[in-house]
């Protein structure tokens, strides 16, 4: 039996471009296999096991967490950041290998925009909906309590 919440997956989106960089979001994760966010202020802190990236109106791809800094200057760890760009603490964590769906899940009524939600792993891969995952998560988790 694993951890109460070892399997839940962080759910977000995934902008084109920072302002600045030479390289869009989506490439920092498909082809780099990084992604970073703020420490606190409504992220996970520390990172989740999991993360997954949606964007185009689906899920793209879900992720384990290998392991993460933190930082304040991108440029450290990206050389496509803008040399003088400095930020509050942020994670930056390394992927692994990307968990594909095995059919298409759009992200449903209840996924709007920017929304960042949690969602157990077996909900996204047997779901057709990122909206029904959530639902199907609140309702297990509910009842654990």
């Amino acid at each position: 039996m694993e951890m109460k919440h070892s399997n839940r997956v962080f759910v977000v989106s995934l902008g084109r471009i920072k302002e600045g960089w030479s390289i869009s979001n989506r490439d920092l994760v498909e082809k780099k296999g990084r992604y970073f966010f703020p420490v606190g202020n409504r992220w996970p802190d520390p990172p989740p096991n999991y993360l997954a990236f949606r964007y185009d109106g689906k899920l793209q791809s879900i992720h384990h967490v290998r392991s993460y800094v933190t930082f304040t200057r991108p440029s450290e760890l990206f050389p496509e950041a803008p040399k003088t760009q400095e930020w509050p603490l942020h994670y930056c964590v390394k992927l692994g290998p990307a968990i594909k769906p095995p059919h298409e899940v759009l992200n449903g009524p209840r996924i709007k925009m920017s929304t960042r939600v949690y969602c157990l792993l077996d909900t996204l891969l047997t779901n057709h909906t990122i909206s029904d995952a959530l639902t199907e998560t609140e309702v297990r988790e509910r009842s654990e309590e």
